[in-house]
This record gives structure tokens, sequence and C-alpha cells, in this order.
């Protein structure tokens, strides 16, 4: 690496560092998705099984998950979907 390439990076980081408008996005998301989000689906399993109303309204939407799905209790059932459907997309 030469002495421009040092200095550019050099530049770059100085410049990335000292902006409050770039640092705070940088740790807010990922904090938000990988505690906020994740906690929230263990507190929601938490509450899930209490609640089988909640269960019978996505009875549809059950009938369309592969049958190995429907081994599982509701608390496992709602990890297991967000594990599988919605924390893939968040590494694309």
């Amino acid at each position: 690496m030469n002495r421009s390439e040092k200095a550019l990076i050099y530049k770059d980081l100085n410049e990335i560092t000292s902006s409050k408008q770039i640092i705070l996005p940088m740790t807010i998301v990922p904090i938000f998705l990988t505690v906020i989000i994740p906690l929230g689906v263990l507190i929601g399993a938490n509450y899930i099984g209490r609640d089988s109303n909640m269960i019978r309204q996505f009875g549809p939407l059950l009938k369309k998950l592969p049958s190995e799905y429907m081994a599982y209790n509701p608390a496992q059932l709602l990890i297991k979907i967000v594990i599988n459907y919605m924390f893939p997309p968040y590494s694309l």
C-alpha cells in the first residue's frame, strides 16, 4: 500500500468517525436487527402459548407451511418461522 492509498483510507475513516449522521445508523440498525427483534420474538413466543385464539387466526397460513411444522407447539412454531423465513433476508 503506497502513501496516497494510506492517506485516502485515513481521510475516509476520519470522515466516518467524525459524523454523527453516519455513526448513529451504523450502531442503531445492527443493534435493532440483532437484539431488539429477536428479543421481541422470544417475548412473543413466551405469550403465544397462552392465547389459543391467536393460533386459530393464523390457521390458513399454518396450512401452507410444510407438514413437518405441525409437530411443533405454537411457541416453537413461531421461533422456527422467524428463523427460517424472517431472519435470512437480513443478511442479503
